[in-house]
């Protein structure tokens, strides 16, 4: 399983960190992380894009994981609109019939 899988707890996040493969990879991430700003899925993206070969520097890995953030942020907001928009619709139509 690679580094940046996808890991949905944090009980199998904190397995995932103990695999040795991954040691190396988490300790850079940490170093370079500020711990009160230490989210797992962002440390994963962050060593995912010097892994990978992404990102060749700390700027360049920071500001990928800023847009992923933006991008996710407004596609949230995208689908809350859209909910709104149907339950607006559901309600206009249930009043004109």
């Amino acid at each position: 399983m690679p580094y940046f899988a996808v890991i949905d707890t944090e009980t199998n996040w904190n397995n995932e960190l103990m695999r040795d493969d991954n040691i190396d990879s988490l300790s850079k991430a940490l170093e370079i992380v500020p711990a009160d700003a230490f989210d797992p899925k962002h440390a994963r993206m962050l060593t995912s894009y010097f892994e990978t070969g992404r990102a060749h520097t700390l700027s360049e890995a920071l500001n990928m994981i800023e847009e992923q953030i933006h991008r996710e942020r407004m596609e949230n907001l995208h689908q809350e609109n859209l909910s709104a928009v149907k339950n607006l619709t559901n309600l206009i139509r249930n009043k004109v019939h």
